[in-house]
């Protein structure tokens, strides 16, 4: 087996736009509060314009088996926000605007086995994230078993049968990547904790349906407790100094 990375990038700032093919104007790679609709255009003819790339290169990719095996995983690093939570671009928060991103898995000419397959739609149901990528793609090689998986990756493959998941530490900066604005939080399969420098208490949102606003629940629900507890334990404190 083989395994081929592309990296597409026109979508990320100050996001390739083809003046010959801008569907959606007017639009402007300018960003400023008083164009945010443009500026969104700009980010929509970016991923038409993607969308495009991304096909070529999957026919291509498949024509290249001759009738073999496949299987291609598509995802993005980030989101994008145009305002929302009262934020450009991305990095400054883990509201669903900059951490919910696309994600398709195709395969084909019998790349997975059938109860594989069956895995795969039972995942597509619930909430995955990108710490699942790396224990599917090495499931799908052959190289690491589920047991070895579960043992060796905070994620789980989507090959396999789905398990319950522990809340998942957040942060929106690494030593790699410095963010202007600390975010701390967790992650579960209801609902995401998160909090930023001025604020007062670990705030939890519920996740929105698709394309719906994110519902924001008083401190004291119970679908809160696990992820808070998970950020107390991973950070300690909340990101302005304050105690847990």
């Amino acid at each position: 087996p083989g395994l081929t990375v592309l990296h597409f990038a026109g979508t990320h700032v100050p996001y390739f736009v083809d003046p010959a093919d801008a569907p959606f104007a007017p639009w402007t790679q300018r960003p400023s509060w008083r164009s945010l609709g443009e500026l969104h255009n700009a980010y929509k003819n970016a991923i038409a314009l993607q969308d495009g790339l991304v096909a070529r290169c999957v026919r291509a990719f498949v024509d290249a088996q001759r009738g073999g095996p496949y299987l291609v995983v598509f995802t993005s690093d980030h989101g994008e926000a145009f305002g929302e939570a009262g934020a450009i671009h991305h990095g400054q928060n883990l509201y669903a605007e900059q951490t919910h991103v696309p994600l398709w898995v195709a395969f084909g000419n019998g790349a997975l086995r059938r109860e594989e397959a069956q895995h795969l739609t039972h995942h597509a149901a619930g909430l995955v994230t990108h710490f699942d990528v790396v224990p599917t793609v090495l499931h799908a090689l052959g190289a690491v078993a589920p047991p070895d998986a579960r043992r060796a990756f905070a994620g789980q493959s989507w090959l396999a049968a789905p398990r319950p998941r522990t809340p998942l530490a957040l942060t929106n900066c690494t030593s790699l990547f410095p963010c202007p604005l600390d975010t701390w939080g967790a992650l579960d399969d209801a609902v995401l904790v998160t909090a930023q420098p001025w604020d007062a208490a670990w705030r939890c949102v519920a996740h929105a349906p698709a394309g719906g606003p994110s519902l924001e629940l008083p401190e004291s629900d119970s679908r809160c407790a696990a992820a808070r507890g998970r950020a107390i334990q991973a950070f300690g404190r909340r990101p302005g100094g304050a105690s847990p």
